[in-house]
């Protein structure tokens, strides 16, 4: 007998549910997001504020993350962290998990087996989301150019920051509602999350200065992004303007962000207040993007866009491993980063279409919370687990080679940080010497600080990165000009009158040609680079031509850290020829020694014949490490040569009244 059945309507899949509110726009906004910051970590020109993205992608985080948890709300009364937690997930490890372990694995093979134990440090943090503050104790920084042991993990920063807020944020929301009592269950969201922006806000401008490291990484002065994206969730759409004024918000957001992108730079205290201008920018787009669509916000969505914020998140996991490993092989030539950049969206789109998509909507893990949290924390013991293989191995091979550890974790700031006035030596000496220069005058300060005591000598001493004491435009390895180096040679210049100095000493690497530019930062050819070294080699022994005048000669360097070498094999099968050790400094060398010879100086001291006989450069003195990496030298090794730069003192401000206690 037939009997009448209800019409069934078949239950939206996950796919479709999310395509229901999800905006185009947003995700053409995405693109826009993603492609500074891969430019500007491939150092690519003009994109010097491309780092910004970041910041793009906390606003779209906090906006669409806020209006998730309000349309839950709406719909069951309450927030149902589970499922909730779940969705993150699914949306987010599946894809990190096999980052990190693909990145572990090459890493181990491609790194030295010294940098083991830290590279296994730095995936285990990626995998937990705690690399953030990790990295926010770790001295070098976000834009150090030179980070020491290579971190293929160093993004994962930013996501760790937002799975902190994932964490966070819907337990503070389901606790506003909950305290509402029958009251504005917005309102009292609105007072929560301007509390939150307004207190995040301040402790960001507050600490940038004084501890930038934990300002630029941690959650609490990164969560007013998220917060003022909150904020604007709860805006109902109708009250935002007639289109014409969306569509200003829209084309307004867009120029300031573009303008952002090139206009910014690493010389800015980021985030504080600065970090303002490119939060603002997109909240006025994502805003203006709110209802029908208006023009700009069309442009946003057009397909190409659209596919490219589609592969935003695959593709940030990607670009920086590829870029760190690539450049660890291959060297930091533009043509190695620009290749890894391209590698790795395609390697996006490969783990975007058969991993972060699939597992995403996986209907067995959709249906589970509890499966979900399994699979989670299953994929995150296998990382662990592999970090401590990985970590065993690296602790075995720094035992083993304990003096190597030793040269290349000396901390190259002890004593005297970059860009700090230090007095060293015998600050009662009656006779000073002020030394400044780039991190070559920084590797040899130690050394000196113990030959200027023993001498009686007042030391002076200011060093800089990629800022050598000749006035010429330089940038650094990754492309990108310090907009602070032109203020930091004139305070020292100024700092040679101010302690009255009785001579000067000059130090830096003579290394950079292929990073020489113009005045306006414009590329030159060969030719026009040692012109511009030559004038500004001219210009600086022109501005102390009334003091005796020493110049600290560059050292020999490599294209690979000797030290991975001494790690494997004896010292003697790891020297180099000395025609390979100093081509990379050959023609600045030559160019200077011409310019010094028609210049009255006290004395011109070089390291090069102290490592180098007439055939081979050594990188190992008697069992000791001579060098830090590639370029720098070793801090014990330095010390090595007192007697020598005791010297070099004499000859430039004379001996001393009396003998120093040794």
């Amino acid at each position: 007998m037939w009997q009448n059945h209800p019409v069934m309507h078949p239950k939206p899949s996950p796919t479709a549910q999310h395509q229901h509110w999800f905006r185009d726009d947003i995700t053409g906004l995405r693109a826009l997001a993603i492609v500074p910051v891969v430019a500007f970590h491939a150092g690519v020109p003009g994109f010097d504020g491309g780092f910004t993205g970041v910041d793009v992608f906390f606003v779209i985080s906090g906006y669409l993350i806020t209006t998730l948890l309000l349309r839950e709300i709406d719909r069951h009364g309450r927030i149902r962290l589970a499922h909730f937690w779940a969705r993150r997930i699914r949306r987010l490890t599946p894809a990190s998990v096999t980052m990190v372990i693909v990145t572990l694995v090459v890493g181990a093979m491609v790194l030295s087996p010294l940098d083991l134990s830290t590279l296994a440090g730095q995936s285990a943090a990626a995998a937990t989301y705690t690399a953030n503050i990790v990295f926010a104790l770790d001295p070098s920084g976000y834009f150090a150019e030179d980070l020491g042991v290579p971190n293929p993990f160093l993004h994962t920063w930013s996501l760790a920051v937002e799975e902190q807020f994932y964490l966070v944020w819907p337990g503070l929301i389901g606790l506003a509602v909950l305290l509402a009592r029958g009251r504005s269950v917005r309102v009292r969201l609105l007072v929560v999350f301007a509390t939150v922006a307004a207190l995040s806000l301040v402790a960001s401008i507050v600490f940038t200065p004084t501890h930038p490291n934990a300002a630029f990484y941690l959650l609490p002065t990164r969560a007013w992004e998220f917060a003022v994206a909150g904020m604007l969730a709860l805006v109902p759409a109708g009250r935002l303007g007639p289109a014409w004024l969306r569509a200003t918000m829209v084309a307004v957001g867009l120029v300031t962000l573009a303008a952002v992108t090139v206009g910014f730079s690493e010389a800015l205290a980021f985030p504080g207040w600065v970090a303002i201008v490119p939060v603002a920018a997109t909240m006025l787009i994502i805003a203006g993007g709110r209802g029908p669509a208006t023009w700009p916000s069309r442009l946003l969505a057009l397909p190409p866009l659209r596919v490219i914020g589609e592969l935003s998140y695959s593709w940030y996991l990607w670009h920086w491993p590829f870029l760190v490993l690539m450049t660890e092989v291959w060297g930091q030539a533009a043509s190695v980063r620009g290749a890894s950049a391209v590698l790795s969206l395609g390697v996006a789109y490969l783990s975007y279409k058969y991993i972060e998509h699939p597992m995403r909507f996986h209907p067995r893990l959709s249906a589970s919370a509890v499966r979900t949290f399994a699979a989670g924390l299953t994929a995150t013991a296998c990382v662990i687990v592999a970090s401590g293989i990985v970590f065993s191995s690296g602790e075995r091979a720094q035992a083993e080679n304990i003096e190597i550890v030793e040269a290349r974790e000396a901390d190259p700031e002890a004593g005297c940080a970059q860009s700090d006035t230090c007095i060293l030596g015998d600050p009662q000496g009656d006779r000073t010497v002020v030394m400044y220069g780039d991190s070559h005058a920084g590797h040899w300060k130690e050394a000196l600080d113990e030959a200027a005591r023993l001498e009686q000598v007042r030391l002076v001493v200011r060093w800089r990165s990629s800022c050598p004491a000749v006035t010429v435009y330089i940038v650094n390895t990754s492309g990108r000009h310090d907009a602070r180096c032109g203020a930091f040679r004139d305070h020292s210049v100024a700092s040679i009158d101010e302690y009255d100095a009785d001579a000067v000493l000059l130090s830096h690497a003579e290394g950079y040609l292929g990073r020489i530019r113009a005045d306006d930062g414009s590329e030159l050819s060969t030719a026009d680079q040692l012109a511009a070294w030559e004038r500004g080699y001219e210009e600086v022994l022109a501005v102390h031509s009334g003091r005796t005048i020493g110049v600290i000669r560059d050292n020999p360097r490599f294209d690979h850290d000797p030290n991975d070498c001494l790690a494997e094999q004896s010292a003697e099968a790891c020297a180099v020829p000395r025609s390979t050790a100093l081509e990379p400094i050959a023609e600045l060398r030559a160019l200077g020694t011409e310019v010094l010879a028609a210049h009255p100086i006290a004395v011109e001291f070089s390291s090069v014949d102290l490592m180098c006989d007439a055939s081979t450069c050594q990188v190992s003195d008697g069992g000791l490490p001579i060098f830090r990496d590639y370029n720098h030298l070793a801090r014990d090794w330095t010390l090595t040569q007192v007697p020598e730069l005791r010297g070099l003192l004499r000859d430039l401000v004379g001996p001393a009244d009396a003998p120093a206690a040794l």
